[in-house]
């Protein structure tokens, strides 16, 4: 198991927002930090997985484009029989 380096940071938060952690940190059973850890986390991977999808319908196109151009000419150079 891969042990991560975790960095301290500081940030302002509207006190609507801190309540809200602080009510879901102790809900969870867990810090407050390790909350917005695994909040970040979760958008973070979203975020990822978003990109990746993204990244493959545009590969997909390129491939399809691709293949029609090398059927034609394919047509062109291997007749049908």
């Amino acid at each position: 198991m891969k042990v991560e380096q975790k960095q301290r940071r500081t940030f302002t938060l509207s006190a609507q927002v801190l309540g809200w952690l602080d009510s879901k940190a102790k809900e969870s059973k867990v810090s407050r930090s390790e909350l917005v850890n695994q909040l970040l986390d979760r958008y973070y991977q979203e975020e990822r997985k978003k990109e990746i999808a993204e990244g493959y319908k545009a590969l997909g196109g390129i491939l399809q484009e691709s293949a029609q151009a090398s059927f034609s000419l394919q047509k062109k150079v291997v007749p049908d029989y």
